[in-house]
């Protein structure tokens, strides 16, 4: 049944682990990772709009830099799912509180996107599968049909092999960034593989993420140097258990041992760095 109103929540995305298997001749990377989802993330609220046109409003500390951007990945999510169900259903209204730093390892476009296919299908009361709703996130984005699922996942080829993962539980972690934007295709790019190239190594099983890497972090560091003073001030905080970079970067993550190290470790750096974003959550299911 179609609803009034839809609130979804897009989780930030985090790159436990994020190993680069190699270059395909397509030019695309092969990518053996370990995602894991945070407790805290952007807003989106849906309502059938009466215009003729799909509308969107930006809302929190990040929804203006936002909108000064060309184009938007939840409307283009719109227009991908309308175009593949072939159905008609009434224009959209979105109202996104972005919460997420833009360009910054954590998936926040994607989550968008993702969460806007699940508001879509309540809103309007669509009749659309799982695998179909996995198709659409798959031609919107990499990222999108993980953040679809928004579960701890095994993420391999491009993003399109996803396998659940079970018994890592929940981390309580420090998400922080430099106030800086990257670029995905930069990093990439900086990491300068060849097409039909090979790189690193899968990961291991059984899963031990202390012996995982992101194999971006380097290439990262190379364009944002600020990346390293985040990870070196991660790594002096009491209770850490892992300090790694998320994605692409330039969000670096640190897990802790409590909850009351994590919200003391968030305080101190958000004390000492007030110009950078910092958050304590929960990494997991």
């Amino acid at each position: 049944m179609p609803e009034a109103r839809v609130i979804e929540v897009a989780r930030a995305k985090i790159n436990l682990a994020l190993h680069i298997l190699g270059r395909r001749a397509d030019g695309y990377h092969a990518l053996d990772s370990i995602v894991a989802f945070a407790d805290i993330g952007d807003r989106l609220t849906l309502e059938r709009s009466p215009h003729s046109q799909c509308e969107i409003r930006y809302l929190g500390p990040f929804g203006e830099a936002l909108a000064a951007l060309q184009g938007n990945i939840i409307l283009s999510a719109e227009h991908e799912l309308r175009s593949t169900l072939a159905v008609a259903f009434p224009k959209s209204s979105f109202a996104l509180e972005k919460n997420l730093p833009i360009a910054a390892g954590i998936g926040g476009g994607s989550a968008d996107a993702a969460a806007a296919l699940r508001g879509l299908v309540k809103l309007h009361g669509l009749e659309c599968s799982s695998t179909t709703l996995s198709s659409v996130a798959r031609k919107i984005g990499a990222d999108v049909p993980v953040c679809l699922l928004s579960r701890t996942c095994r993420m391999r080829g491009t993003g399109e092999i996803l396998e659940e993962v079970h018994g890592l539980g929940e981390h309580h972690a420090v998400l922080v960034n430099p106030g800086i934007e990257l670029s995905t295709s930069a990093v990439f790019a900086r990491l300068g593989l060849e097409r039909q190239s090979s790189a690193y190594a899968p990961i291991e099983l059984p899963l031990m993420l202390g012996k995982c890497r992101n194999d971006l972090t380097d290439a990262a560091i190379a364009l944002a140097p600020q990346i390293k003073s985040v990870l070196s001030m991660l790594e002096r905080q009491a209770g850490a258990t892992l300090v790694r970079m998320s994605g692409s970067g330039p969000t670096c993550f640190g897990l802790f041992d409590a909850s009351e190290s994590a919200a003391e470790a968030a305080a101190r750096i958000a004390a000492d760095r007030p110009a950078w974003w910092c958050r304590a959550t929960r990494i997991g299911n």
